[in-house]
């Protein structure tokens, strides 16, 4: 689903030429029900009439940290024809060792059904891993550990339709193998 959103100047959308909003507390108010769902694809419109267009900037930036601490999903976000997930997708990558960790934790939380990893991180991050992830993970970490011939597997992420199991699939796209000599 795609959505387009209006931005304003962060923290002073009563003084932005763009807004119709008296606050920046009632412009979240009312943006943010119609973006925090799971899958969708903001367009962040650029500032028209406002000369501070760093802060619009910030408003977008702003939104989507919001949804990233609600946990939504954001498949894509532009301002403008700027794509901000592909700016922002080198700050994600990290090896994690063992001196990154703080402590994991495995196990069913109270409530749910299956296992998962619960990661704390010395930086604060914690990742969960669902079992699902974990399983998929293993096999292939277990496939190239016990065959000599397997160099690599690789997993793609793919949309499944089958009952019992969930929407999003780790499914194994390509397994490269040693040369033989």
């Amino acid at each position: 689903m795609k959505i387009e959103v209006p931005t304003v100047c962060y923290g002073r959308a009563d003084a932005c030429p763009d807004s119709r909003w008296r606050s920046y507390e009632e412009y979240l108010a009312e943006i943010m029900p119609d973006v925090r769902k799971d899958g969708i694809e903001i367009r962040f419109e650029p500032p028209s009439r406002c000369d501070e267009g760093w802060r619009h900037t910030l408003t977008a930036l702003d939104v989507l940290m919001r949804l990233y601490a609600d946990k939504v999903r954001v498949e894509g976000a532009t301002i403008g024809d700027v794509d901000v997930l592909e700016i922002l997708a080198p700050a994600y990558d990290q090896v994690f060792r063992n001196y990154d960790v703080l402590k994991a934790r495995v196990g069913i939380p109270e409530g749910h059904v299956h296992v998962r990893t619960e990661v704390t991180c010395k930086d604060g991050r914690r990742i969960v891993l669902q079992e699902a992830t974990v399983s998929n993970l293993l096999r292939a970490f277990v496939t190239v550990k016990t065959h000599p011939e397997v160099e690599c597997v690789e997993l793609e992420r793919r949309e499944c339709d089958a009952p019992g199991y969930a929407r999003w699939q780790l499914i194994e796209s390509r397994v490269h193998r040693r040369r033989r000599s």
